[in-house]
């Protein structure tokens, strides 16, 4: 065994010393506590722990506070500077403001005024100091937008902005545009969620800084997405994570070009539209896609007209065709997520979604999260989830929305018989939101060869309108037995007592359980 002092010299290798300050990086219980006192240990320690205590800085008080102390002042939650900053004031600022990675802006309590962010910006163009060097990511949110050049180091490779509250703060914003997509040619990652209305030079500023970037591995962005951005993103090799709405206004998507693959590298998709339609088109634009995470929202559609007009049997339909496109369209093997939800009023009429277009997605074996949020719901039965169960080995998550008919709830097919085959098919389930017909208790008891069914993972079970129950203690008894882990949530949205009366005793039944374990093991 080597003698302690070989073992103490190891601690002194820079790699190892980062590799410890790594570790308890994290473990955000310990985190700033341990690291901080790494970094006062010795040297060695140091630069690695106070690299990890400032990669992550939620704005700018911290660093305010690295001035010297005549600089700065606080008037309740807000820090003031005092007078103008000189040459020697800027050293310990620097010195921790290069060791950032990552700036958020507006999430924090306390806030630095607008008097100090233009004293900042002022004095360090007239130093032509570089605040931030090693700054690769800025994220803004609900914040004053002061000027953006003291923020541009030569690192950045991410901007995400978020809401804005003023109309100054957009156009300062919007400006800023230009000199981003001129800097940074090669920006990795881009969002944009500030509401540009229908100013259309605003969007075509967007637009044309989204053009620029050749190299984006991430966009994320509102309504803002015109024929011409869509048609430069769909071809960008790189571009993995996609987030955008596509407004009515602008008509179905562009088509793709003659032998030409469009968003080959896309893996996750979050798009919001106006038409079940559009969602249709944007499949069938991923043809071959390898795309892992898929989310599409039908959003409220302002004119109605046509969709009201239309037959339900063509919505139907359209499910099915989007469905079957998916089974065409994607690799099988890489479908791991998936979410359709309707929010249009108009879906509400729209008649359930079926087993028959559902099985199309059964392909997808990989599946470990499913929400189908329709206007219709889904209208299934015990047979049809013993299928969905069975195709779907790997869930962990599962909301159906539940069935209607002309706006009207229908009963649900679903028995407690249900939740006995998912409890068999999938054993890693956490999340499960259904409507379930819970009035027999007996038709859902497991089969003799099945009796010691029991689900282990921790699971929340959230029971939907309408979810008719007579008895409460055989139905808590049932679900404490068949999931000793389970937590019955969200029954203050099925009214009336006896689903909360539910949750209490399943509560109860598994503390009591927990307990006699304990003590049998004892």
């Amino acid at each position: 065994m080597n003698p302690p002092e070989a073992i103490h010299k190891r601690f002194f290798i820079p790699d190892i010393a980062y590799l410890l300050c790594e570790l308890v990086n994290s473990d955000a219980d310990i985190r700033l506590r341990t690291l901080a006192r790494l970094a006062r240990t010795c040297r060695i320690f140091r630069d690695p722990a106070l690299n990890f205590l400032w990669s992550e800085q939620d704005g700018l008080v911290h660093l305010i506070k690295c001035f010297p102390s005549d600089l700065w002042t606080v008037s309740g939650s807000t820090y003031l500077i005092l007078r103008a900053i000189t040459v020697a004031d800027w050293p310990n600022f620097l010195g921790y403001s290069q060791r950032i990675k990552t700036l958020v802006m507006g999430s924090r309590h306390e806030y630095v005024s607008a008097e100090a962010y233009r004293a900042l910006s002022t004095a360090a163009s007239t130093t032509s100091q570089v605040l931030f060097p090693n700054l690769t990511e800025l994220r803004w949110f609900t914040f004053p937008f002061p000027s953006i050049e003291m923020y541009l180091g030569p690192s950045l490779s991410t901007f995400c902005f978020g809401p804005s509250d003023t109309i100054l703060d957009l156009l300062l914003l919007v400006q800023s545009l230009t000199t981003i997509a001129i800097r940074y040619p090669s920006l990795k990652s881009f969002t944009f969620f500030y509401p540009l209305r229908s100013d259309s030079r605003h969007i075509e500023t967007l637009t044309t800084a989204i053009c620029s970037w050749n190299q984006l591995r991430t966009l994320r962005v509102g309504n803002h997405l015109g024929e011409e951005g869509f048609r430069h993103i769909a071809k960008l090799s790189h571009l993995e994570d996609l987030c955008f709405t596509w407004p009515s206004s602008n008509g179905t998507l562009p088509r793709p070009q003659v032998d030409h693959r469009w968003f080959p590298a896309l893996n996750t998709l979050d798009m919001a539209c106006h038409s079940l339609d559009s969602c249709i088109d944007m499949i069938q634009l991923m043809h071959a896609s390898n795309v892992s995470t898929l989310k599409m929202s039908v959003i409220e559609n302002t004119t109605g007209k046509q969709h009201a007009t239309s037959m339900p049997f063509t919505t139907t339909t359209r499910w099915n065709r989007l469905f079957q496109m998916l089974e065409d369209c994607c690799v099988h093997v890489t479908l791991s997520f998936i979410s359709f939800e309707s929010r249009d009023i108009f879906s509400r009429i729209d008649p359930a979604v079926t087993i028959e277009s559902i099985r199309h997605i059964f392909v997808f074996r990989h599946l470990n999260h499913v929400r189908i949020e329709t206007g219709g719901g889904c209208d299934i039965d015990d047979v049809n989830m013993k299928e969905l169960a069975e195709a779907w080995p790997c869930l962990t998550f599962l909301s159906l929305q539940p069935g209607t008919q002309f706006g009207a709830e229908l009963q649900p097919r679903l028995t407690l018989a249900s939740l006995v085959i998912l409890a068999t098919n999938c054993p890693n389930l956490q999340f499960l939101s259904l409507a379930i017909d819970a009035r027999s208790v007996s038709v859902a008891q497991p089969e003799s060869g099945d009796a010691r069914i029991k689900h282990t993972k921790r699971l929340e079970l959230a029971f939907r309108n309408p979810s008719p129950i007579n008895n409460t203690d055989g139905v808590a008894s049932f679900l404490a037995t068949l999931f000793p882990e389970a937590v019955v949530v969200g029954t203050s949205l099925l009214g009336g007592d006896s689903w909360r009366s539910v949750a209490s005793k399943v509560k109860i039944i598994n503390k009591l359980s927990v307990e006699r374990a304990g003590v049998f093991h004892l």
